[in-house]
């Protein structure tokens, strides 16, 4: 958790240009601000007491492009620490009778506050934050629960692992296009269920990558939910193995599309065979555009039956092709679906 609030400061940071970000929490106790997460080191502690226009649920946010139009603020002691200090975007993200969470980030870049498509994201972004600093966390035994649901058969399944995921999940829920599109490259065609936004793809590309760094669970379980759902919609039950295409070698036992890969074969109730071997393997991390070095596929094993081929991002389509000519000749059928393509 602590990991995927830091990624939130990092990517809410790109969005506004802003090098410090942090979550804070004021304690009304002991009049104290602690840094909950940062994307720059800070103090872990400190004494101060808010001065600034106070924030309520009634006015969540306070952008303040320009301290020389406040004078009250000359002398605070938030100037201890950030002599530099120009501007600041302000959130409330949780509060009780004992603390106060923000998010704040420290000198955004002038064009930010005149970029109502990045405010915009950045609200969302602090929208899906609160969940994790709710007191009213879900527990253990209902996540199992409803992990264990026929997701064939209950479309709440995939609405309740979305609330009940990780931030950055639910940030790339809410802004990826649902847009189904059966698509092909050089004979190798696949089912594509999503689509990135254009306004905002980079930022989602940044929030993918920290979620497969984290391999969270949640979010794994909630794609495959998804993908069961449009997979059985689509073709019934026609498949009786799946085939993952492989990750780029970062060096993970498993990969997010291989982890991806065997939740949707639970939820199919077929096998999961991880088959597919590059015929080079180059060293680096994983990325949807930065990928291993692309060689043909070779198989670890022969195929029957109809075959589904199972990966999260296609950006060309190329990582389909290989892994469909690796299979077509041993499968009666093979086709593929991925979660997102350009």
């Amino acid at each position: 958790m602590q990991q995927l609030k830091e990624e939130v400061c990092l990517l809410i940071g790109a969005i506004t240009g802003s090098s410090r970000v942090s979550f804070v929490r004021i304690n009304y106790e002991i009049n104290k601000v602690e840094i909950l997460a940062s994307s720059l080191g800070l103090p872990r502690m400190y004494d101060m007491r808010f001065a600034f226009t106070p924030i309520s649920p009634e006015r969540p946010s306070i952008l303040l492009p320009s301290f020389k139009k406040f004078p009250y603020i000359i002398g605070h002691p938030i100037f201890d620490i950030i002599p530099n200090l120009n501007s600041m975007a302000a959130y409330l993200v949780h509060d009780t009778p004992k603390h106060r969470t923000m998010l704040i980030a420290w000198n955004p870049s002038a064009g930010f506050f005149k970029n109502d498509n990045s405010i915009t994201i950045v609200e969302r972004l602090i929208n899906v934050s609160k969940e994790i600093f709710s007191d009213k966390h879900p527990s253990k035994e209902h996540l199992n629960e409803m992990i264990s649901n026929d997701v064939s058969k209950n479309g709440f399944a995939e609405t309740a692992l979305v609330l009940n995921s990780e931030p950055l999940s639910k940030f790339l829920f809410e802004t990826l296009i649902s847009r189904k599109r059966l698509l092909a490259r050089n004979g190798a065609s696949y089912l594509a269920l999503r689509q990135w936004r254009k306004s905002i793809k980079p930022y989602q590309l940044k929030a993918l990558q920290a979620i497969k760094s984290d391999d969270a669970p949640i979010s794994i379980e909630a794609i495959a939910v998804e993908m069961v759902r449009q997979i059985e919609s689509v073709y019934g039950k026609l498949f009786n193995t799946l085939v993952p295409v492989p990750g780029g070698s970062s060096g993970r036992k498993k990969s997010f599309s291989v982890l991806i890969a065997e939740r949707v074969a639970h939820g199919l109730k077929i096998p999961c065979r991880d088959i597919l071997i590059p015929a080079t393997v180059a060293k680096g991390a994983s990325h949807p555009k930065k990928s291993v070095i692309l060689q043909p596929y070779k198989l670890s094993e022969q195929l029957d039956g109809n075959v589904l081929i199972v990966d999260d991002v296609a950006s060309s389509g190329k990582h389909i092709e290989l892994a469909t000519n690796a299979i077509k000749d041993t499968a009666n059928y093979c086709t593929a679906v991925v979660w997102i393509a350009d």
